[in-house]
């Protein structure tokens, strides 16, 4: 886990202070701008966010098993943080958000208190000038708009990348449990029948190509990800896998064997849409909260 982290981290400082083309010709995909942050060893700045997620729930797990001392657990916390600023990514906010509230529900009342101060403080006052044009600073404002100006919750739709996340749990549930019938579309099987009226103007225009709206909402394929997906691709069978989940993750945090931030962070990340259903740590990390589970 530190190699990992010191791996990404210095591959994002690298892109920070040298340019985005620093070693990006070693992966499959780049998708960034610059009004968006750093991409490390990720395809876009949301994942960076994701993958630094898990090394901080990581770090928390291996801390609490005592399997490094609290320096190096600290150092690894600071370069996660550092990370997430890095990115830019509303994803990253969000898991900033998350990472302090939890602690504030644990035993870090003193820092959670602080860092929720300066939070809801960058949120209230107005930005630097060169954060205007960022992914965190755009998201915050929406937010902002939203509760302050108590403006509609479209509000927030308006935005795409919100939109999708948003509402990839209905996407999920009504699909493989209503469209489908149960069935589910099955691994990237595309079919011909398109979403009904309401689903299109929630998600707005499927995908736009120099100006213009290509392409159009049909069932099929895949959706944002989370455990939702598992009900999209599977029907009812992926209801199964849910519980399963859920009920090992419920049972592990009776027994007290793991933080509530594992629990809140994971409920976060799988049912809101942030990352695939395929990403290898969070099964690594499904695994981890099934053997908790099984601890007497």
């Amino acid at each position: 886990l530190v190699i990992a982290v010191l791996a990404w981290a210095a591959t994002g400082f690298g892109q920070e202070f040298f340019g985005f083309n620093f070693v990006n010709s070693l992966l499959p995909r780049v998708s960034t701008a610059i009004h968006r942050g750093v991409i490390s060893l990720a395809p876009e700045p949301s994942y960076y966010a994701i993958q630094v997620g898990f090394f901080m729930l990581l770090n928390e797990i291996f801390k609490r098993e005592e399997r490094y001392t609290t320096t190096i657990y600290r150092v690894v916390l600071l370069l996660c943080v550092i990370q997430l600023f890095l990115s830019l990514s509303g994803t990253g906010f969000l898991l900033l958000i998350v990472f302090v509230v939890s602690k504030i529900l644990s035993k870090w009342k003193i820092f959670g208190v602080l860092a929720s101060a300066v939070i809801v403080t960058l949120i209230l006052i107005t930005p630097f000038e060169l954060a205007k044009n960022t992914r965190i600073y755009i998201v915050v404002n929406e937010l902002k708009t939203v509760i302050v100006a108590k403006q509609s919750f479209k509000t927030l739709l308006s935005d795409r990348s919100i939109a999708y996340r948003l509402i990839n749990p209905v996407v999920g549930f009504y699909g493989g449990l209503v469209v489908s019938k149960g069935i589910g579309f099955g691994w990237g099987r595309i079919t011909e029948e398109k979403f009904p009226q309401w689903l299109t103007e929630l998600l707005g225009p499927y995908r736009y190509l120099g100006g213009k709206i290509v392409g159009e909402w049909k069932w099929g394929g895949t959706i944002m990800g989370g455990l939702v997906a598992a009900v999209y691709e599977l029907g009812l069978v992926g209801l199964l896998y849910i519980g399963a989940v859920l009920w090992s993750v419920l049972i592990a945090f009776i027994k007290g064997v793991i933080a509530f931030e594992i629990l809140f962070v994971t409920l976060i990340l799988t049912f809101g849409g942030f990352i695939s259903l395929a990403h290898p740590l969070l099964g690594y990390l499904i695994g981890l909260l099934i053997m908790y589970s099984k601890k007497r």
